[in-house]
């Protein structure tokens, strides 16, 4: 690679979405496990190549001015102001850029891993347009990014590229603009742009680099696809959140859990998951999680000092053929539903004293201590642990149970759906005083849901049993393929970056 090396980064907006949702720093500057989003995307970049930010002087005030200039060593290039997106801002700075050099484009509000050494043996293309494919949690019912098209005759080349929108129902197989870009002549990059404005080709409203790649195609130049280790995108603050939340449960699962003072956790774990079998053909409660077969690594994040497993008897039968402990009680037969093996179970249950009762896929971050206090104060019956839903689990509303409260007080159980914004989210594991109150479940039946341990708790209420709830930090729920795949992307990922260390 001949040419000098610039990374130049577009930041001249406000950060809209991120002011309305409260956060009073500039959007490039909020902070993110210890350093300002910005400074993540140049650390991208070796110490060669010379940065560019392209800004607006009512943005930022003096010492962050000089954060950016002197302590990121950046050029700043100074823009008016303007909402007709991050192209149209490279367009206003043109006179200001190297352009007889070679250029890397990236947004501010990303996070990507890559190996520069790799990379730059690959820059000999006219433009290279670096991409993610296959599963992201941020894609679930979401392909509002920008998506490239290959050619059919080779794949690693771009035919076309489009914003906000997929060429495919299947978007998560497509490549998938990451938001970092390269023009290996500064002058071809801005030719492309000065057409895509004159053309007046905008994407909602905006103008957007992307798009002048297919510029380039048209006038016959290379357009190189390359697949990046693995990307975050901080550009929403519900985003931003997202990754907050996973960062915090990783934290959590890496802490030691000693404190295993509340009890026993009986395992409901007679079903098949057969809405896993494109994760894997083992029953769900075998499929591996870190390491571990789920029901193990789930039921270690409880403080239990004991487990016992209720399943059937091929699973049973696959616990003894891999040297793991014999369940507590075996069924006679496959039942139809959760219900049904709680049903199939009372009899042990009713013989349990203050205890949790759980599944082998969901699991909640709570402090212990506290949840014992809140045991001996309030006195339930039974608890319900509830928890505000994730991203992911706001997209996914229609496979959760959610809940009506007032106080601590449960007042309704909505099966697999939710009635108002103010619902919170059912976590599907519970806390129980007395296992005879599993003993009156014969009148339950729902024609619309599958039946499930849920209703058993809607019953108690209307039985008229004191049913509390309690809030969990965080919830994590692995019963799905989309939550199953979201958990194993970041906890993957989490333990492969030194983000935040």
């Amino acid at each position: 690679m001949a040419n000098k090396l610039n990374i130049v980064i577009p930041m001249a907006g406000i950060g809209q979405r991120f002011k309305d949702a409260g956060y009073t720093t500039p959007k490039a500057l909020i902070e993110i496990a210890g350093k300002p989003m910005i400074q993540h995307a140049l650390d991208a970049f070796p110490s060669y190549v010379v940065r560019h930010l392209i800004i607006t002087k009512d943005v930022f005030d003096e010492k962050q001015i000089d954060f950016l200039e002197n302590t990121l060593a950046c050029n700043l290039i100074y823009i008016e102001p303007h909402k007709l997106g991050p192209a149209y801002s490279l367009f206003s700075a043109t006179n200001s850029l190297p352009l007889d050099e070679s250029i890397f484009v990236a947004y501010c509000d990303i996070f990507w891993t890559w190996d520069f050494d790799e990379i730059i043996e690959n820059l000999d293309h006219d433009g290279v347009i670096f991409t993610h494919r296959k599963f992201h949690p941020h894609l679930v019912k979401n392909n509002f990014s920008a998506f490239c098209l290959p050619q059919v005759n080779n794949p690693d080349f771009m035919a076309k590229i489009r914003e906000k929108i997929s060429f495919t129902d299947n978007w998560m197989e497509e490549p998938l603009s990451v938001g970092v870009f390269f023009f290996r002549s500064g002058y071809v990059m801005a030719k492309a742009i000065k057409q895509l404005i004159e053309k007046s080709q905008k994407t909602a409203n905006e103008f957007f680099p992307s798009v002048t790649f297919n510029q380039l195609i048209n006038d016959g130049k290379t357009v190189k696809l390359q697949d990046v280790d693995f990307f975050i995108h901080w550009g929403l603050p519900e985003q931003l959140d997202d990754f907050l939340h996973w960062k915090n449960i990783h934290g959590h699962a890496r802490e030691k859990k000693d404190n295993r003072h509340l009890g026993k956790n009986v395992v409901c774990m007679a079903g098949l998951g057969d809405r896993m079998k494109g994760i894997d053909d083992a029953p769900k409660a075998l499929i591996d999680v870190s390491g571990q077969p789920m029901y193990i690594f789930v039921a270690s994040q409880f403080p239990s000092h004991e487990v016992a497993v209720i399943t059937t008897q091929e699973i049973a039968t696959l616990l003894s053929e891999m040297g793991l402990p014999s369940p507590a009680l075996t069924l006679t037969k496959q039942t139809p539903n959760q219900l049904e093996t709680v049903r199939e179970s009372s009899k042990f249950l009713s013989q349990q004293n203050e205890f949790f009762i759980s599944s082998c896929d969901a699991y909640g971050e709570f402090d212990d201590l506290a949840f014992t206090e809140f045991l001996k104060k309030e006195k339930p019956e039974a608890v319900v642990f509830t928890f505000k839903p994730s991203l992911m689990q706001n997209k996914l509303a229609g496979y959760h149970t959610h809940v009506s409260v007032s106080g601590n007080r449960v007042l309704e159980i909505h099966i697999k759906s939710k009635t108002s914004s103010e619902d919170v989210g059912l976590s599907g594991y519970f806390w129980v005083k007395d296992g005879n109150i599993f003993n009156n479940m014969d009148d339950i039946y729902d024609e619309t849901n599958e039946l499930c341990i849920d209703h058993a708790f809607k019953a108690f209420i209307k039985q008229g049993h004191k049913v509390l709830h309690y809030t969990v930090d965080q919830n994590i729920h692995l019963g799905t393929p989309e939550e199953f795949l979201e958990h194993r992307f970041w906890i993957n990922h989490f333990d492969k970056l030194t983000l935040g260390k």
